[in-house]
């Protein structure tokens, strides 16, 4: 058999008459076309371990981090706010942070029957009662629909604005009709 070699842009290999030679340029495979153990996979993508700047790796890890920081500080942040917003209205604080309770709480808060929980769990009817919710919140603490768009699209900053601000709760209660003295 005739020696024949074979290259391109990412592998050559050589075909001797009773050895093949195999190299993989940069590739994580060795000379004799195993993948060598110094290469990591996670996404198909082949990565040296070796050529991983350590100024790149700490960068990384540093945005990763602060992002988490910032990420976890609004979390507190609305998790305070919404508890404070409770207690103004009277409600327990901690009824913020249960699951389902919240809402139930909520809507005593805006004065809601409590069956509207099952049109949050109804697809697109949900943010229509999301936003009278939030509209009635806005109300029942003396804001006006300015306020409610506010808490639509900025929530990071209206909730701490109604939380921590002067704005007091203003039950709004609903009397029966009294009988007149005739």
């Amino acid at each position: 058999m005739n020696d024949v070699t074979v290259q391109t842009d990412d592998v050559a290999v050589d075909m001797n008459d009773d050895y093949t030679s195999v190299d993989v340029s940069d590739d994580g495979y060795t000379s004799d076309g195993y993948m060598s153990s110094d290469y990591t996979t996670s996404t198909g993508t082949y990565v040296p371990v070796d050529n991983l700047d350590p100024a790149a790796a700490a960068a990384m890890a540093g945005f990763g981090l602060i992002a988490f920081v910032v990420w976890f500080s609004v979390i507190v942040l609305m998790i305070v706010s919404m508890w404070k917003i409770y207690a103004k209205a009277g409600q327990p604080g901690w009824a913020s942070i249960i699951p389902i309770y919240n809402i139930i709480v909520l809507l005593q808060i805006v004065q809601k029957p409590i069956w509207w929980i099952v049109l949050l769990f109804i697809p697109f009817v949900n943010f229509v009662i999301i936003i009278m919710i939030y509209h009635e919140l806005s109300k029942v603490f003396g804001k006006g629909a300015g306020f409610t768009i506010g808490m639509l699209l900025l929530s990071i900053i209206f909730f701490p604005i109604l939380a921590f601000g002067s704005a007091t709760y203003q039950l709004q209660s609903v009397s029966p009709p009294q009988p007149s003295a005739v």
